[in-house]
């Protein structure tokens, strides 16, 4: 019975190859996003960490920004104008700055930064 041969039409053998192939691409495809979301991830934890160990004054609050300082912090964690760009609340917790700080930075800072259809904050373009 093992000695048998099984005939198989070739087109369906190549069809199969075909879907073979596509349904791999697709799984490259989704291991690859994982992989940015596990770093994303890994990324706000820290950032949060970090919030965590820093030091707060006598009445809780977090000391006042020097003049110029806010928008330098936040102008080194943008991703350039063609990057994926981030929220201000991202930007609140890669910067360790309030999120109501941020805001009123960028809205001040538009020559600077600017807010994408997406809603998301990306560097102006050069």
């Amino acid at each position: 019975m093992q000695n048998e041969q099984i005939l198989i039409d070739r087109a369906e053998v190549e069809q199969t190859i075909l879907d073979l192939q596509h349904s791999k691409a697709v799984l490259e495809r989704e291991s690859l996003a994982l992989i940015e979301r596990i770093k994303a991830t890994a990324n706000r934890i820290e950032a949060l960490q970090q919030k965590l160990c820093q030091p707060a004054r006598a009445n809780g609050k977090t000391p006042r920004l020097r003049k110029g300082e806010g928008i330098a912090n936040i102008l080194k964690v943008l991703n350039g104008w063609d990057g994926l760009g981030m929220s201000q609340v991202q930007i609140a917790e890669k910067t360790g700055i309030s999120p109501s700080t941020v805001s009123r930075i960028l809205s001040k800072n538009t020559d600077k930064v600017a807010e994408g259809v997406d809603h998301l904050f990306r560097l102006k373009k050069p």
